[in-house]
Formats: structure tokens, C-alpha cells, sequence
């Protein structure tokens, strides 16, 4: 039995519809990041899974129990949710909008305990606030609060945590730390799922990937098998290269103007780190990219990288380059050698003049 089930989940406001027959499982430990562009539906999703908005259609199951037939209270003892903005007109400090998380396990007349306030202090220090808990919450800064909020999330104890953009007010240092924490509470036994418009950071730290377009899932998976080319074509209108980083074994992308092709096939030749930049230079100036089966390692992953294919049997190259040091490039076109600088070579690849 899934901890969380969602099937054929639909919201429609007004004429408008937000969500449409969308479906979803998540087990103990998964971290999923919602990927997509604005307006797909990321921050909807997550809102109706935990009932903050109301759905048209569709079941959502906690560990196998129906939604529809839970108090509000206990489906917030199954799932926090961590929304995108946080505003109060009082003068709440840092420790009494954390220790409002525990409201799960309290009924209306008591006030929260030494245990509660150990645990909001534990999650405090978790998120890095600790020193700022008799600090008014209006008086933080955006990453300060965001760090509060999530010390919040942490405090209520549930088994899953929804995140909505979480990290959009943090430095690039604390967006890495709030991922690296996600995936150590996943490893933990939590599930998380959070809304995230950093793909690679998503690809690096995720388990999971759910990209929603238009109010439905266009794929659900591994990163590798969620952020390909097409995908990211079809959803967010963009030309990517999607690669392994040879150095990091990370997955990258690598974004681009969409070239008009001119299929005059280049052989490319050598061992030297300039032929990546040449590849790289050829593929943007529309250039039919080829390489020989043996051909080096490193020339032969980044022609790859950068479409270019193995030379077809039978086949003549227009044009060979050859790399001979970090300054000097061989240029053959069919019966001329000649050999160019690179500098010289790199701007009549862009101006497509070879």
C-alpha cells in the first residue's frame, strides 16, 4: 500500500481547468520534485493533494484511508505543507510561528508544552535559526523566514512534507543546504514532495521527477528519463542538450538558439580540449558533426553530446578538421590543407564560411 495514492485528480475554477486527470503514487522515502513552467499547476497540485483546495474529481488516499473522510487536524498529522509566501499582520517571533505547528496534537484549550518547545528549538537549530526564535517575523529577512517556515514544516512531525518553492528567496548556498536537508530526512524515512524551478537542482537532489504541463503529467520518473530534450521542448519551449557531465557524472543541460542547418558534414579529429570548444561552435553554426569509430574518447563524447554521429561507411566528409595544438588547427577540405589558428577557425564556423 502507497503512503500517498492520488487518481484522476481534476480542479477546475470558474471555466478555467487547473488540473486534469492527474495520478499519483509515493512511498516511504521518495523525495519528488514537481517540475514545469508557470501556470502548469505545481503549486495547485500540492494544494489538493492536502485538501487546501478543493477538488473537481478524483480520490486522494493517506495510508490507504480516503481524504474525504479525515478531520483537518488528522491530515495534518500525515502531511506539512510549507507554502510559497508566509504574511502575518501580528508580531509573531521566529519560536511562536514555529511552535503553531504542534496545533495537530493540541486541543483548543491547551498551550504548547517544554517537550513542544524542545522540538520547535531542535528544528530551529536543524534550519540554522535558532538565534533569531525572539525575533519578530516581520523583522527577518526573506532566506531567514523561509528557514523559519521550514523549521515549521519540520516541527508538525509528519511523515511527508510538502514543499512549495521553498528555496525561491534563499542564496544559491542555502537553496544547495535546504536540498541536501530534503534528501537527508528523505533517506530518514520522510516523503517530501517540492515545487522547484531549478531543473538541474531538482536532477541532482530528487529521487524523482513529476513535470506537469498544462494541468497534466507529460512524465513521471528518473531525472534522465523526465528531463530529455523533447520534454523540455514540449513543456518550457526551450532547445536543450541533455548530457552527463563527464567530470561530475552529474546530468546537464546545455540551452541553445535553434541553428538553420547547413548539412555540410565535418569530420572532427584530435585529443585536445580545443576540439570541444570547436564542436560546440560547429553544432550552434548548424554544421553536420561526424567523427571516426575509433576517434579519441573525448572527441567522440562530445560530438555525441552535441548530435553528431559516427561517420556513416562510404561516406566523405566535406570538410576534416584536425586538432593539433591548444592554438593550431589542421583544415582540410578536400584536396586543400591548410592550417588555421584557432581563433581564425572559430569565427568561420560562425560565420559559416568554411
Amino acid at each position: 500500500m502507497s503512503l500517498l495514492q492520488a487518481s484522476n485528480l481534476s480542479v477546475t475554477l470558474g471555466e478555467r481547468n487547473i488540473l486534469t486527470d492527474c495520478r499519483i503514487s509515493a512511498e516511504k522515502g521518495e523525495f519528488i520534485g514537481i517540475i514545469g513552467p508557470n501556470g502548469a499547476g505545481k503549486s495547485t497540485f500540492l494544494k489538493t493533494l492536502c485538501g487546501l483546495i478543493p477538488k473537481t474529481s478524483g480520490t486522494v488516499f493517506l495510508n490507504g484511508q480516503n481524504t474525504d473522510d479525515l478531520s483537518d487536524k488528522e491530515q495534518a498529522k500525515q502531511i506539512a505543507f510549507m507554502q510559497q509566501e508566509f504574511q502575518t499582520t501580528f508580531a509573531y517571533t521566529a519560536e511562536e510561528i514555529v511552535l503553531s505547528a504542534r496545533y495537530p496534537y493540541l486541543s483548543w484549550w491547551e498551550r504548547e508544552q517544554s517537550k513542544d518547545k524542545e522540538l520547535a528549538h531542535q528544528y530551529m537549530a536543524y534550519t540554522g535559526v535558532l538565534h533569531l526564535k525572539d525575533k519578530p517575523i516581520q523583522t527577518l529577512s526573506g532566506g531567514e523566514k523561509q528557514r523559519v517556515i521550514l523549521a515549521k514544516v519540520l516541527t508538525q512531525e509528519t511523515p511527508i512534507l510538502f514543499l512549495d518553492e521553498p528555496t525561491a528567496s534563499l542564496d544559491l548556498p542555502y537553496q544547495e543546504e535546504i536540498f541536501r536537508l530534503c534528501q537527508t530526512l528523505c533517506h530518514e524515512g520522510k516523503t517530501i514532495f517540492i515545487v522547484c524551478h531549478d531543473l538541474l537542482m531538482a536532477a541532482d537532489y530528487c529521487s524523482r521527477l513529476v513535470m506537469l504541463h498544462d494541468g497534466h503529467f507529460v512524465a513521471d520518473g528518473k531525472a534522465e528519463n523526465v528531463l530529455t530534450e523533447k520534454n523540455l521542448e514540449t513543456v518550457f519551449s526551450m532547445n536543450a542538450l541533455v548530457y552527463h557531465d563527464p567530470l561530475t557524472g552529474k546530468l546537464s543541460l546545455f540551452s541553445y538558439k535553434k541553428p538553420n542547418r547547413r548539412k555540410k558534414m565535418v569530420l572532427v579529429k584530435g585529443n585536445n580540449t580545443a576540439i570541444m570548444t570547436i564542436i560546440r561552435h560547429l553544432f550552434l553554426s548548424g554544421y553536420d558533426i561526424s567523427f571516426d569509430k575509433n576517434e579519441s574518447e573525448l572527441t567522440s563524447l562530445a560530438a555525441r553530446i552535441f548530435h553528431g554521429r559516427e561517420l556513416p561507411e562510404g561516406s566523405d566528409p566535406q570538410i576534416i578538421i584536425n586538432t593539433g595544438d591548444n592554438t593550431v588547427t589542421a583544415l582540410v577540405p578536400v584536396y586543400d590543407v591548410k592550417t588555421t589558428p584557432l581563433d581564425e577557425l572559430l569565427v568561420k564556423i560562425d560565420q559559416g564560411t568554411l
